[in-house]
């Protein structure tokens, strides 16, 4: 499992997340903040080393871009999306059709260069 999050959002929740499930599942629980000698590999860990990737959504997580990359890595390795909705956040109309502006142009090149384009986010947010 792999518990994608904005870190300003989430990381406390994330971090009971970890805890809670780790005393259910005896599955790997990937957090970041926990496995900082992975984090050059986060698009491959998504893709192709979890069944599950858990995304906590608040109100900034689907405009990250490396929260971006690694909900569109799932989707591409065909791995299980798990949406967890915090106050009602999610996909909107309103943020599919302002992905094309959402990031810099380094910032869709830094993406691009790990392998994510924005034809891949708009199909995994789609």
């Amino acid at each position: 499992i792999f518990l994608s999050h904005h870190k300003l959002g989430a990381a406390v929740l994330c971090r009971w997340f970890k805890m809670l499930l780790t005393g259910i599942i005896t599955d790997r629980i990937f957090l970041d903040s926990d496995d900082v000698n992975k984090l050059d590999a986060i698009i491959e860990v998504c893709a192709w080393d979890c069944e599950n990737v858990v995304v906590i959504m608040t109100s900034e997580t689907l405009k990250r871009m490396w929260c971006a990359a690694e909900i569109a890595s799932a989707h591409a390795g065909q791995g299980n999306v798990v949406l967890v909705s915090c106050d009602g956040n999610g996909f909107t109309d309103e943020l599919l059709q302002m992905l094309p502006e959402l990031w810099s142009d380094e910032q869709q090149a830094t993406l691009a260069a790990a392998g994510i384009s924005m034809q891949a986010v708009e199909e995994a947010y789609s």
